[in-house]
């Protein structure tokens, strides 16, 4: 797991915060957990998570716990976009958002985004959905 300092720029004396990202495999489905603020500073370590647990070809999924992810900006949201974009190159698969907070479901709203990635209360919602899709009823 990677962690990068962040500079709280906005209040001056305050501690550095950190943003982190790890990433495993579950199945066909790239599992990340975030935590912190993504934006330009960040989102760097974002890409390469994804690029890294996408590049065998075996994930159809990315699924990501955002719980611990108060802030998000557009070059988050890109970062996404592009794991969206990866995964229906090769035909198949989806883009989940799990525990997302309030302001940034709103957000995704706002933008459109909720149509391109699923959306979800929790990890374990993520995964049941990841479920249903593989193992129809």
């Amino acid at each position: 797991m990677a962690q990068i300092p962040v500079k709280e720029n906005s209040r001056p004396g305050d501690e550095e915060s950190f943003f982190s990202v790890s990433h495993w495999r579950e199945g066909d489905a790239l599992f990340l957990s975030l935590q912190g603020e993504v934006d330009m500073h960040t989102v760097g370590e974002l890409h390469r998570a994804i690029t890294e647990g996408l590049q065998d070809g075996v994930c159809t999924h990315v699924v990501a716990d955002m719980s611990r992810v108060p802030f998000i900006d557009s070059t988050g949201y890109s970062a996404f976009v592009a794991a969206t974009q990866t995964l229906r190159a090769r035909g198949e698969g989806r883009v989940n958002l799990a525990g997302c907070q309030p302001v940034i479901v709103r957000v995704l709203g706002i933008v459109r985004l909720n149509r391109m990635f699923g959306i979800h209360d929790s990890l374990e919602q993520a995964r049941k959905s990841l479920s249903r899709q593989t193992n129809p009823v």
